[in-house]
């Protein structure tokens, strides 16, 4: 492991990358086969878990070529489109190099365009302008993704180079009128390729479980499904003690470990927030030092989670906060509703809406060094959510 020689590169508040990144051995080692099996791949967690991260670590360390793909800013077919084809576009500078040979390759292959070339010192640019095919705007956007998207693929197979399509926060497909249409262009060239792969990952869960579960949507049955847990203590435990070799030439103590794990219960987003805010301490931290810590990053977050929370419904929030308080297994039972005095029917639909928000979670995967937490009870899935809660009673 390299020095790293600015604070912020211990604790990215974006990507995590190289000497940054904890772990996640086996996900990594899954992606990769499944790249190299051209196996398509559903990555789904709660948010801030670090899924864009993990793709980027694996597709960095193998060096290979990957056309990033953002929907965050959906809003139609057109915008969607404009993200597709521009990371096609940027992806061929990775996958082929630099000469007029390959030039005429490239326009030989992405036929279906208009290609122009610039010849540069040390690089060149694509840009593309799908011919009319239809009268509807909307078909255009369809076959200008199925093109570009085809043409990679064809252009992956003649150079025998594995490739990766990742589309991040793909639920934000929906965004555009021709949604199917275009998860149906994408699927017909998933189907045929062989050195094209594509992940999905999104932050919103429910609907993107909508996209690829349900039946009658062109993706179903598409995708391996690979779920991202916390990482455990155990491996933040070496993770940390490293990165405090390199700040303070000495390993944590034990007791301030665990109170790092306590505060964040391992959430990665959190974890990276104290610990950010730890790092700036001039010496080796302790205990107390968490604690301050942790209250600076409290009031740093307040007005998020605030906004957050006055998002739900008064009955989701009495929910949320009995959850909090008095952690179960059985949300329905009679005991948790004579606790909250809420119908058992608003119990339900509470708890589902949460579940979909992902303000809570069931605790289907137990840390042994989290022993406050039980398998099969429900929590708070954001800590600082509990916390704040908590504290007040």
């Amino acid at each position: 492991m390299k020095i790293i020689s600015k604070l912020s590169n211990f604790f990215p508040a974006t990507l995590a990358r190289e000497e940054s990144f904890c772990n996640r051995l086996n996900e990594r080692q899954e992606i990769l086969n499944n790249i190299l099996k051209c196996k398509h791949v559903v990555l789904s967690s709660p948010r801030r878990y670090g899924k864009t991260s993990l793709v980027y670590q694996v597709i960095a360390e193998n060096n290979i070529p990957c056309a990033k793909i953002d929907l965050f800013l959906a809003v139609d077919d057109a915008s969607i489109c404009k993200f597709i084809t521009l990371a096609v576009e940027s992806v061929l500078k990775e996958l082929i190099p630099l000469s007029t040979k390959i030039s005429n390759k490239i326009l030989e292959i992405f036929k279906s365009f208009d290609v122009s070339v610039k010849l540069g010192d040390s690089s060149y640019s694509l840009s593309f302008k799908q011919r009319g095919l239809t009268n509807n705007t909307n078909d255009i956007y369809v076959a200008h993704i199925y093109e570009s998207l085809r043409s990679l693929s064809e252009l992956a197979k003649l150079e025998q180079k594995s490739v990766v399509v990742f589309m991040d926060e793909f639920q934000e497909i929906i965004a555009g009128e021709s949604c199917n249409a275009i998860m149906g262009a994408i699927r017909n060239v998933a189907q045929e390729s062989e050195y094209l792969t594509f992940i999905f990952s999104g932050s919103k869960r429910h609907l993107l479980t909508t996209l690829f579960n349900e039946k009658r949507k062109p993706l179903y049955m598409m995708c391996s499904n690979i779920v991202l847990n916390r990482i455990a203590v155990r491996e933040y435990r070496h993770h940390l003690n490293q990165l405090a070799i390199h700040r303070w030439n000495a390993e944590l103590e034990d007791s301030c470990l665990m109170q790092i794990m306590r505060y964040t219960e391992a959430h990665a987003y959190y974890v990276n927030l104290l610990c950010d805010t730890l790092w700036e301490f001039e010496l080796l931290p302790n205990t107390e030092d968490v604690d301050k810590a942790w209250q600076i990053c409290v009031k740093h977050e307040k007005g998020r989670i605030v906004d957050e929370l006055n998002n739900l419904t008064h009955a989701q929030k009495d929910i949320l906060k009995s959850i909090a308080l008095y952690p179960t297994d059985k949300p329905t039972s009679i005991k948790f509703t004579k606790l909250i005095n809420r119908p058992l029917s608003t119990i339900s639909q509470s708890v589902k809406s949460l579940l979909e928000k992902d303000m809570i979670y069931k605790i289907e995967e137990v840390d042994p060094e989290l022993e406050w937490k039980s398998e099969g009870y429900y929590w708070v899935l954001d800590p600082m959510v509990r916390y704040m809660i908590v504290s007040q009673y």
